[in-house]
């Protein structure tokens, strides 16, 4: 998967996946981006909110916005640092990455990274998401050779 920034004006309705946050006690971060289809997403009940838990919701049929929508949690606002928005945003990228799409937008707003500037934040994502893409492949088992013998 290949990644790069996008500017936030982007139009999110035509992408195959969108990706926002959520803590514990708030609304979404693509509340005010995507309004209908996240609020069609908190009537479910299904969302997540803890730490680290993904939910993913697909819209009504011939509704505006992007073919399925997601959210991370990110659990209580007040415990918020960079370590936890690194792990929720390699939750993101792996979980997209299974959902079998090809790119995806992820959307962070201000209130997903209280207490970080810009630039760490985005330096936060780069290393998150390149932490959810990395995928353990154990060593090729090869066939030992022959021990020369010693004199």
């Amino acid at each position: 998967m290949k990644i790069r920034s996008a500017a936030s004006s982007k139009d999110l309705s035509r992408s195959e996946l969108v990706v926002g946050f959520v803590h514990e006690k708030g609304k979404p971060t693509l509340a005010g981006v995507l309004a209908d289809a996240v609020t069609h997403a908190e009537r479910t009940g299904d969302m997540a909110r803890g730490a680290r838990k993904w939910s993913l919701f697909h819209p009504p049929l011939r509704a505006r916005g992007p073919q399925r929508l997601a959210f991370v949690g990110l659990g209580k606002a007040e415990e918020l640092d960079r370590e936890n928005l690194r792990r929720a945003v390699a939750v993101a990228q792996h979980s997209a990455e299974n959902a079998g799409v090809e790119d995806f937008a992820l959307v962070l707003g201000d209130a997903d990274h209280r207490g970080l500037d810009a630039f760490d934040a985005g330096v936060v994502v780069a290393e998150g998401l390149e932490l959810g893409a990395y995928r353990y492949q154990p060593p090729k088992k090869d066939d030992q050779k022959p021990r020369k013998a010693q004199d």
